[in-house]
């Protein structure tokens, strides 16, 4: 199953885990199981159908910039890459 390592400002959807583990062949798949593991984080990932834009997701190293169809393996590392602001 394909790890999701979770950002501290999503991680009280969590129960405060940093890493969780949920099937899916794609990006959609694997969001979707974690909503439904976790309810109310999806909505902070997905807006529309697609992945919010202030969240980057990169899988195993490589940014992803296909969407929700990007397809992912059994070991692949999922990171959620929320926008840093400042000035």
């Amino acid at each position: 199953m394909p790890t999701v390592f979770v950002p501290s400002l999503l991680r009280g959807f969590t129960d405060d885990r940093s890493l969780v583990r949920v099937p899916g062949r794609t990006l959609g798949e694997v969001f979707a199981n974690l909503e439904a593991a976790y309810p109310g984080i999806g909505a902070r990932i997905i807006n529309d159908g697609r992945i919010r834009p202030e969240i980057a997701i990169s899988v195993d190293d490589q940014l992803v910039d296909t969407g929700l169809l990007y397809a992912v393996d059994d070991g692949s590392e999922i990171f959620l890459l929320p926008a840093i602001s400042g000035g």
